[in-house]
C-alpha cells in the first residue's frame, strides 16, 4: 500500500465508490450548465427585447426557442426535426439541458457530433427509461486516449469513432444506435493497416504527422505548402 502509486489509488477509490462519485459529478456538471442556461436566455431576452423596443408576452418563450434551437440544430438536422419546429417551453427548457449536461460530461466525445447525437437520442427515448448511458462514455473515452495515435496497429481518431455511427438516425432502432456505440471504438486490422494510405500523408518533420511518409508530388504537398 505504501508503495502504491497515486493513480492507482484514485482508481481504486473510483471503483469502490462510483455508485455515490458518478451521480455527485453528474449533478455538479447539472448545477453549472443549469446556471449557464438561465444566462443564455435572460441574453436572448435582452436581445429580443432591444430588437422588438418592448418585452412582449412571449418574450420568454420566444428566448427559450432560440436557444433550444441554436443548442440541439445538430440534433435536429440528425433525426430530420423540421428547423422551425417548437414544443412545450419547458421541454425545450429540459431537453437543452440535458444536451449542455451530457457535453459537459462528455469530454473528448464532445468533438463527435454524431456519437453526441446517439447519446442524447438514447437519453430523451421514453423507451431507454432516460438513462444516461454514462458506462458507455466512459469506455469510449477510456479506448480513445489509451489508442488516441492512429499509426499505431488499430490507433484511433475522433473520426473513426464518430464515423461508427449513422449520419442520420432515418430507420435505425435504439437497440441498433446502442449496439453501435458499444463497438465504436473496434477498428479491424485491415483498416489500421490502411490507415496512412487512405488520410494524410504528409512528413512528420514538416507537419507532426505520419512519419516516413511523403507527399512533395502530391496535390496534398502542394496544398499543405500553400496554406502552411
Amino acid at each position: 500500500m505504501k508503495n502504491e502509486m497515486p493513480s492507482s489509488k484514485v482508481g481504486r477509490f473510483f471503483r469502490c465508490h462510483q455508485k455515490q462519485v458518478i451521480p455527485q459529478l453528474v449533478r455538479n456538471a447539472w448545477g453549472v450548465q443549469q446556471r449557464l442556461l438561465e444566462n443564455h436566455v435572460l441574453a436572448e431576452e435582452r436581445c429580443l427585447a432591444l430588437r422588438w423596443n418592448q418585452w412582449q408576452e412571449d418574450t420568454f418563450y420566444v428566448a427559450v426557442t432560440n436557444v433550444w434551437r441554436r443548442a440541439l440544430e445538430s440534433y435536429h438536422l440528425w433525426v430530420g426535426q423540421p428547423r422551425d419546429a417548437r414544443k412545450d417551453v419547458v421541454v425545450m427548457f429540459q431537453e437543452t439541458l440535458l444536451f449542455y449536461t451530457l457535453q459537459a460530461v462528455a469530454e473528448q466525445v464532445m468533438h463527435c457530433p454524431e456519437i453526441m447525437n446517439t447519446f442524447f437520442h438514447l437519453l430523451i427515448s421514453e423507451e431507454t427509461g432516460n438513462i444516461l448511458r454514462y458506462d458507455l462514455l466512459c469506455k469510449i473515452i477510456d479506448e480513445y486516449i489509451h489508442n488516441s495515435d492512429p499509426f499505431y496497429t488499430r490507433g484511433l481518431t475522433l473520426d473513426d469513432i464518430n464515423d461508427s455511427v449513422p449520419r442520420r438516425l432515418g430507420k435505425t432502432t435504439l437497440e441498433q444506435l446502442e449496439r453501435k456505440l458499444k463497438y465504436c471504438t473496434y477498428k479491424g486490422f485491415f483498416m489500421s493497416k490502411m490507415y496512412p494510405a487512405w488520410h494524410c500523408c504528409w512528413d512528420q518533420t514538416d507537419h507532426g504527422l505520419s512519419p516516413g511518409l511523403r507527399a512533395e508530388g502530391s496535390d496534398t504537398g502542394r496544398v499543405g505548402a500553400e496554406f502552411g
